[in-house]
């Protein structure tokens, strides 16, 4: 069971593997206290994805480490059944499709695999509702908007640099909640970004009737 209470110093670590080798470069270089309130922020951020509120606790939010059970899912090219408490069991980590109807819990999944990639303090896991883009809003500008407000960096430049290299993970949820005139558009604005992205990293929530989610390139569905 996770423990947001021990989370700042990963966040920190991660934070100094992301930001060290970029001091040489003018235009990104961070003020010590800086770099230690960012961190913060982004811990209170990250902290703040346990925080849900539920059916029977609707009018207050509790942690979801209460309640919480690791899922079965389902890899829907071998048909294995298997447990997922981390992102490293699925088989390609780096494109994950989850997929399954309304109640299921996949938001819930999404923020725990979110929490539990920010404790390895190897990459920053940014979640974002998908509801949330704006209309006719690029998804390349609604994901630099989310890393900005997650990291508190509004430097589209470094936000560019941590997607070329892999330094972020974005957890997208709610991909059927896009509205249906908009979906084809950005369906090919995600293909275009996995090009010009190579090393991008990400795992998107869907419902199993949004078939339109199957045309995400390499991406494992589950």
């Amino acid at each position: 069971m996770a423990d947001t209470t021990d989370l700042a110093t990963p966040v920190i670590t991660i934070f100094e593997k992301i930001f060290t080798p970029l001091k040489q470069f003018a235009e990104f270089q961070l003020e010590k206290v800086n770099f230690q309130s960012l961190a913060l922020e982004a811990h209170n951020k990250l902290a703040g994805l346990a925080q849900v509120r539920t059916i029977n606790e609707f009018d207050r939010s509790v942690s979801l480490y209460d309640f919480y059970v690791p899922p079965q899912v389902t890899n829907l090219e071998s048909n294995q059944i298997f447990v997922v408490n981390d992102l490293s069991d699925f088989s390609n980590p780096k494109k994950v499709l989850i997929s399954g109807i309304v109640g299921q819990g996949k938001s819930i999944l999404m923020k725990n695999l979110a929490i539990k990639e920010s404790y390895k303090g190897e990459k920053f896991p940014v979640f974002m509702e998908l509801r949330e883009l704006g209309e006719e809003e690029g998804l390349e500008n609604f994901i630099h908007r989310n890393i900005g407000n997650y990291i508190g960096l509004e430097s589209h430049k470094l936000q560019s640099y941590l997607l070329r290299e892999g330094k972020v993970i974005l957890f997208l949820d709610g991909f059927d909640e896009i509205k249906t005139g908009e979906m084809g558009r950005i369906v090919k604005e995600f293909e275009k970004l996995i090009k010009k992205f190579p090393k991008l990293n990400f795992i998107v929530s869907s419902r199993p009737e949004e078939n339109r989610t199957y045309a995400l390139t390499d991406s494992k569905k589950y």
